[in-house]
């Protein structure tokens, strides 16, 4: 790539998604754009069979570089250690989810703060969650569709028994929110009656 030109690229990414950025890009001392660089290239190179050496893309299931003849690292192994840390990282911030809703459920007076505070964390697990599955689901379709060996496959299982279990408790926060916005709703009710009575 050296020696060529570089060619601008206009994005529109969500305010949500730009926050992001800037925060990786300040935490590695980048500014954004050499962070979307380096991002861009850091994808180009795990999640595709492309050669570190020449940059020449390769098919899934070669071996050696079709131009350099540079060995290629194993994509599929790459690929199921990238979707297993963001599996492991959203676990951990369901586990924390966990952890509040079970304090609060233990509790036979509602703190009302605790519960919109928690009704946020519910919903941006919920949004979070959207977009680990489709990396996932579009990491295990690549995968598959190379020649797997017995332990990448095992380690697919295993992760696909993990997403089992995290859509299960999806499901069980999606109720959760709807119990909480009840009681919310239910007080302000009181609330307003105590207001009127007054």
């Amino acid at each position: 790539m050296s020696g060529k030109l570089n060619k601008p690229i206009m994005l529109r990414l969500s305010e949500e998604v730009v926050e992001s950025v800037e925060l990786a890009a300040k935490a590695e001392g980048l500014i954004i754009q050499d962070w979307i660089r380096k991002a861009i290239d850091y994808y180009l190179i795990n999640m595709t069979n492309t050669c570190p050496k020449c940059r020449t893309y390769n098919s899934r299931d070669s071996r050696y570089c079709k131009k350099c003849g540079e060995k290629l690292t194993n994509i599929p192994q790459r690929m199921v250690k990238e979707i297993y840390d963001v599996l492991v990282n959203f676990t951990v911030r369901l586990r924390d989810y966990t952890n509040n809703r079970d304090i609060i459920k233990s509790n036979k007076e509602f703190d009302l703060v605790q519960i919109q505070k928690l009704i946020i964390h519910a919903e941006n697990l919920i949004k979070t969650w959207s977009d680990v599955d489709m990396i996932f689901q579009i990491s295990k379709e690549g995968i598959l569709q190379s020649d797997i060996d017995s332990e990448v496959k095992k380690d697919l299982e295993h992760q696909t028994s993990i997403v089992d279990d995290i859509n299960s408790k999806i499901s069980d926060i999606t109720m959760d929110l709807i119990e909480y916005k009840k009681i919310i709703d239910e007080n302000q009710e009181s609330q307003s009656k105590n207001n009127l009575d007054e």
